[in-house]
């Protein structure tokens, strides 16, 4: 009888010191080739694109250069280059996959592609490619090496294609391809990339992501990265549930149950009818991962149903709660990034214009903000009686350092939309 127990116990132990053994030697890797180990671990979670999201927002961390997919330097899958760089691999992209081998081995045949041209010739006529993976390939970025933009690429496909297959008889023994022939097929030498302007910023990263199911070259929200830390934004993988890698048990959030400040883009936006009114539930995605989000009517009546559609990017103040749904937001207030500036400067106050309320709104200010000396220049202003806008800087708090708790206090004294970044 004494010696089951103790078996499980030596069971148990074996497998704690396996694990230990197992984390030491995997953090001595991460310690000391973290590009190897990092390109491993993506590798290893190519299809899972949660714990892929993580791993590149890591990188990105790390300062590890994340290359974006290149015809001509990516492999299948991620590789490393140059020993300290991480290439996009373009088996990620989608409609690309089976074709990925194809341009390796098409490279190693025939040598590097010379231009945007030579690709669609050589994928076409020698790889049995298709309009829908070379579209994909332009939307991913690897075909960036290639002069012309994107949308212009993208409006070269048909033509390129269709007068391929028209001139494709034309070829002799596979030795010369349409492009290399006489004068009679001059028409082919004669089409030139087309001068069209890119895709604006965001259209570019979200037709991107749309391929990849990531965004790589930039995302929406890098330009307001500065303010948002300023303010204390969460990563939103920071508020998710974690798996204990020895027992498989649910490690909740450090977050859970507190009000976080996070930003992000809507998507799966879905509107309900409850007991209480319509409510909206939508995923938020931003760099590192994503997280479900209910908004209840209160919201809806506060701030409108048109900032609940999809591609969004929002800013929003919740708490952090775990149900039978997992772990999801409920959101107390919402507003578009697009109020944020891209650096915070100066901070308008706008007090109320009834004297005795602004005198009460003052004496609470000034006692939130005597103490949070910084180099954010503050203002208030009012609206007098002939419809005049005056402003006055404060003595008291004339400039502040400016942080997430700082700005919901002086929201909650004056009201959210009252307090305006520039």
């Amino acid at each position: 009888m004494d010696k089951e127990p103790k078996n499980k116990i030596l069971v148990n132990k074996s497998h704690a010191a396996a694990y230990a053994v197992n984390s030491i030697r995997t953090a001595w890797l991460a310690c000391h080739y973290p590009e190897i180990f990092r390109k491993s671990l993506l590798n290893v979670f190519i299809i899972n694109q949660d714990k892929v999201k993580l791993y590149l927002s890591e990188i990105v961390q790390k300062d590890i250069p994340l290359l974006p997919p290149s015809v001509n330097y990516s492999e299948d899958l991620f590789s490393i280059e140059n020993k300290t760089s991480i290439r996009f691999g373009l088996g990620g992209i989608k409609r690309v996959k089976k074709l990925a081998l194809a341009i390796q081995d098409e490279r190693k045949e025939r040598g590097f592609f010379s231009s945007y041209r030579d690709f669609v010739e050589r994928i076409i006529t020698y790889q049995n490619g298709n309009k829908a993976a070379i579209e994909s390939l332009v939307l991913a970025g690897a075909l960036d090496d290639f002069n012309g933009t994107r949308k212009a690429k993208i409006a070269m496909i048909e033509p390129l294609i269709e007068r391929l297959k028209s001139g494709i008889e034309y070829q002799v023994d596979g030795q010369s391809t349409i492009f290399q022939l006489d004068d009679s097929l001059s028409v082919f030498k004669d089409l030139e990339m087309p001068n069209i302007e890119e895709y604006d910023e965001n259209t570019m990263y979200f037709k991107e992501e749309e391929v990849t199911g990531l965004f790589i070259t930039g995302h929406p929200l890098d330009k307001y990265l500065k303010t948002l830390s300023i303010l204390g934004a969460v990563n939103l993988s920071e508020l998710l549930s974690q798996e204990d890698e020895i027992t498989g048990e649910s490690i909740p959030s450090a977050y859970l149950e507190k009000e976080v400040f996070i930003s992000g883009i809507l998507s799966e936006v879905t509107s309900k009818n409850s007991k209480s009114g319509k409510m909206f539930t939508f995923k938020l995605k931003d760099r590192t991962s994503e997280i479900r989000c209910v908004a209840f009517n209160k919201i809806l009546t506060t701030y409108g149903e048109e900032i609940f559609k999809d591609n969004q990017l929002v800013t929003i103040h919740g708490k952090l709660t775990n149900n039978e749904f997992g772990d999801q937001i409920i959101v107390q207030t919402i507003g578009s990034i697009d109020n944020l500036p891209t650096d915070i400067k100066e901070i308008e106050i706008i007090v109320s214009n009834d004297f005795d309320e602004a005198k009460k709104q003052g004496i609470e200010l000034e006692k939130a903000l005597k103490d949070e000396t910084g180099d954010t220049v503050v203002y208030c202003s009012y609206e007098n009686k002939n419809g005049e806008v005056k402003k006055w800087n404060p003595s008291q708090f004339s400039k502040i350092h400016i942080s997430y708790s700082v700005f919901s206090e002086i929201q909650r004294i004056v009201g959210e939309r009252n307090v305006i970044l520039k």
